[in-house]
């Protein structure tokens, strides 16, 4: 909730402002806040406009891709400071030092927007634009992407000036901080006289904080002419989740409201409307509400579904002080939820973020470990790797999309970003099992697997408690347990080592702290690592109909060819079927391959070979194995009265071939089967002794 964000009204004869509302303004921007090497790599269409610089540096002007009317006049040009002002004096020839400064400012040329308080003088700070959106209604966002702190070379801060078509708003964001959080001084310099500012400028607080998307985002909006008095936006719809249970009827329903308008809001009519049908009506007194400040308010008219079903909530607000609203655009919220008479059980995706690269992995290894251990069976844990030998181009090219940020990272069910710690993603976990859910995924079902081939067929099945419409999808991953490697892509990186840290890192086998930087790969097993995600990472598409009927089955099979030295034995399934406009998992099911699957004679034939030279023999053999992975051998062999007449361990033996010395001179002439012993299984083959 947004409150008490400024206490007066703050009008002026060019420009009047709306204070820091949540996220970015018409949500048509929604990258990743990263610095801009990271836009460079992910191709998003970031264009560089000013590097770092150790004095205040104006860029070369810049085109505005559009019209656009600032302060009375169209602009087709702007130049960029280093130091946080976008100016349309494209003329200017001093740009003005780094610090926050009040407004006007007579080192601020006249005709500019400013985010003073920044300095772009850091090897990653840079000046980046970028247009979104179509025409007639394109942003074109001026980002400056980790710049430092005025004065303190320790931190980074993410801000954006926007300019908009059509409406000819100016914006200023709020994005991204970290470290010190500094002061700022915000707003719009048209003179050396003349100027609008956001209060608290220039000891203005930055309200962001540190995640890269713009779910913490705020933003400030500066629009032309007079502020009218009476003018409410609805901030969202309140006291209702996305999905109930009928059980808990009656809802109450509300909104939080912001006054826009110079004049104190004191009375208003509330109403809201249940998929178009009745309009109920209730009035709202005694709020003394401020230009910049919110409340809360909730109708008088509790609701009451009747059956399960998807419906759609409107709430808006009118009759401000006995007066219309002078903008009823921003009147309205909408909200949509489900409502249902069970919830099946919900078993959670935890998805990590992961490589034998980075070294403060090991934490999410331990985070993940303890929720297999404790919550396997209502939970799936998957260990997403990147830039090392077990990385997954599929996976790794798209997790980003729900788990963005540095490395270690998680996503939960693709909806929460906890650090994959063991305390934050047993939070996350109980906070997505206590939210009900309206579709079922059966357990994965065995289909066939070709021991030959080593293709993998499983079907994933869903079913929905609750007639909706939607985009859904069904997606399934696969992962391998005891997954080890001798190269040293294998090794894992570990910066806990031998330091001291708030809590010991224990955990996977590991005391952390006590372990090498890196761990080498023969002491390494890693676990729960993405190997396949068949029909890509957002599913399957076109298996659920956009309407779907409550009770039906909808199936899809996916197929997986299992690459050399990946073990069947040690994979899982994890059916999913996700909403794809949110990304977010609905629900989840998760099998051991080992437990579905029909184990014979053929498993140990996919895993290895097995060949007698001479055969026949008379004095001496070879046994000629060649493994697929590495595993501990026995053998011994019986001759035709099943009697047997030699035993040998071997131990562990490495992927690839080895030859085992057989001395059979002391064998009298006939048939022996030469028994191998590997995983709990035989293969035999006949040896001829003359």
């Amino acid at each position: 909730m947004v409150v008490a964000l400024f206490s007066s009204a703050m009008a002026f004869g060019q420009y009047y402002y709306w204070p820091g509302l949540p996220g970015n303004p018409g949500g048509l921007n929604n990258d990743i806040e990263e610095p801009k090497g990271y836009h460079d790599q992910q191709g998003t269409g970031w264009a560089g406009v000013q590097g770092p610089s150790g004095s205040a540096t104006w860029s070369a002007a810049q085109n505005i891709p559009f019209t656009f009317n600032f302060n009375g006049a169209n602009r087709s040009q702007y130049k960029v400071s280093t130091t946080g002002v976008v100016t349309f004096d494209i003329t200017a020839s001093s740009a003005p030092s780094a610090g926050a400064v009040a407004l006007p400012n007579a080192n601020v040329p006249d005709n500019s927007i400013c985010v003073l308080g920044l300095d772009i003088v850091g090897s990653n700070d840079y000046v980046i634009s970028k247009t979104f959106g179509t025409s007639p209604n394109r942003q074109h966002w001026i980002h400056f992407a980790s710049a430092t702190v005025a004065g303190n070379s320790q931190t980074y801060t993410y801000w954006s000036i926007v300019l908009e078509e059509t409406t000819n708003n100016v914006y200023i964001v709020d994005q991204r901080h970290a470290g010190t959080l500094g002061s700022f001084s915000l707003g719009l310099q048209f003179s050396s006289s003349s100027a609008v500012s956001v209060q608290g400028s220039p000891n203005l607080a930055p309200l962001a904080g540190g995640d890269n998307t713009p779910v913490d985002n705020f933003h400030y909006t500066f629009i032309q002419g007079t502020q009218p008095q009476h003018d409410v936006a609805n901030l969202g719809i309140t006291n209702i989740n996305e999905i109930e249970l009928l059980t808990n009827a009656p809802f109450n329903i509300g909104a939080e409201i912001l006054n826009l308008g110079s004049a104190t809001v004191n009375t208003l009519d509330m109403h809201y409307q249940v998929n178009g049908g009745t309009v109920y009506t209730s009035p709202a007194g005694s709020l003394n509400l401020n230009f910049g400040q919110s409340t809360t308010v909730t109708h008088a008219n509790a609701w009451t579904p009747t059956a399960s079903g998807q419906y759609e909530i409107a709430f808006w607000t009118s009759n401000i002080n006995g007066n219309p609203d002078a903008s009823p655009g921003n009147d309205t919220a909408y909200f949509s939820v489900i409502v249902v008479t069970s919830s099946p059980e919900r078993i959670v995706v935890i998805e990590e973020k992961t490589g034998t690269w980075c070294g403060w992995c090991p934490r999410g290894t331990v985070g993940m470990e303890y929720m297999d251990a404790t919550y396997g069976s209502t939970s799936a844990t998957i260990a997403v790797h990147n830039n090392d030998p077990m990385v997954v181009q599929e996976y790794d090219s798209n997790i980003g999309a729900v788990a963005p940020g540095g490395y270690p990272g998680s996503s939960v069910d693709r909806i929460l970003g906890p650090d994959p710690n063991q305390q934050d993603l047993e939070q996350a976990y109980n906070d997505r099992r206590a939210a009900p859910t309206y579709a079922q995924v059966m357990e994965p079902e065995f289909v066939s697997y070709d021991w030959t081939t080593r293709k993998l067929m499983v079907k994933v099945q869903v079913k929905f408690t609750a007639s909706v419409t939607g985009n859904y999808r069904i997606a399934m991953a696969l992962t391998e347990d005891n997954v080890t490697g001798t190269s040293s892509g294998y090794d894992m990186a570990n910066y806990y080592s031998y330091q001291s840290q708030n809590l010991p890192l224990t955990g996977a086998g590991k005391d952390w702290q006590q372990e090498p930087n890196p761990v080498p790969a023969t002491d390494m097993v890693y676990n729960h690592v993405a190997r396949a995600i068949p029909e890509g990472f957002f599913g399957k598409a076109g298996v659920i109909p956009n309407s779907v009927t409550a009770g039906t089955i909808y199936e899809h099979t996916f197929e997986y060819t299992l690459k050399q030295g990946e073990s069947i034995m040690d994979f899982a399934a994890i059916g999913m079927v996700t909403n794809h406009d949110t990304y977010e998992i609905l629900n989840a099911k998760k099998v051991k391959i080992n437990s579905i699957i029909s184990i014979d004679e053929n498993y140990l034939n996919s895993l290895m070979s097995i060949k007698v030279a001479p055969n026949p023999a008379s004095d001496y053999a070879n046994i000629i194995l060649t493994l697929n992975e590495g595993m501990d051998i026995s053998y011994n062999v019986v001759n035709a009265m099943g009697q047997e007449v030699l035993a040998q361990e071997v131990g562990e033996l490495y992927e690839g071939t080895t030859r085992l010395g057989l001395d059979v001179s002391e064998f009298a002439p006939g048939m022996y089967i030469l028994n191998i012993n590997a995983k709990g299984y035989t293969l035999s083959k006949k040896i001829i002794v003359d």
